[in-house]
This record gives structure tokens, C-alpha cells and sequence, in this order.
């Protein structure tokens, strides 16, 4: 079971509370508590997510010929 830092929360909701006043507290904590239980989904997705090995993809520049290297000097580079 997760821990929530309650703490948090509550000043989230307060913090809401003074942005929108004509919204109720109980209405805040609710928003607060949504958006901790999303925190803590996105972390869970987060450490879970594979690393991406960058190492697989190389770019050379010199293996990629463009079409203008097919007819310099009057010459055919071939497939």
C-alpha cells in the first residue's frame, strides 16, 4: 500500500482553495487527492519504463549517399 505525504496534500487543496474561491475545500482535497494518486501511477510508469539503449543507433554520415553523389563528375557510384 502507498504511503501519501498528507502534508502535501493538504497544502495542495489550500493551495487551490486560494486560486479558485468559489470552489469548496471538500472539492480541493478531492482534486488533491487525484492528482497525488496520479503522482504516484506516473513514478510506478516511470520505474518501470525501460531504459532506451542509445547505443544500438549510430548515424554516419558517410554510409548515407544522396542523390547528387549518383552523377558527380559524370560518374555512377553504383547501387
Amino acid at each position: 500500500m502507498t504511503r501519501y505525504n498528507k502534508s502535501r496534500i493538504f497544502k495542495a487543496a489550500w493551495s487551490i482553495k486560494r486560486r479558485n474561491a468559489s470552489v469548496s475545500f471538500s472539492e480541493c482535497l478531492s482534486i488533491a487527492w487525484q492528482r497525488a494518486k496520479c503522482d504516484v501511477l506516473e513514478a510506478r510508469r516511470e520505474a518501470n519504463r525501460k531504459p532506451v539503449d542509445t547505443s544500438i543507433y549510430s548515424f554516419n554520415a558517410s554510409n548515407n549517399v544522396g542523390i547528387e553523389s549518383y552523377y558527380a563528375n559524370r560518374a555512377y557510384s553504383g547501387d
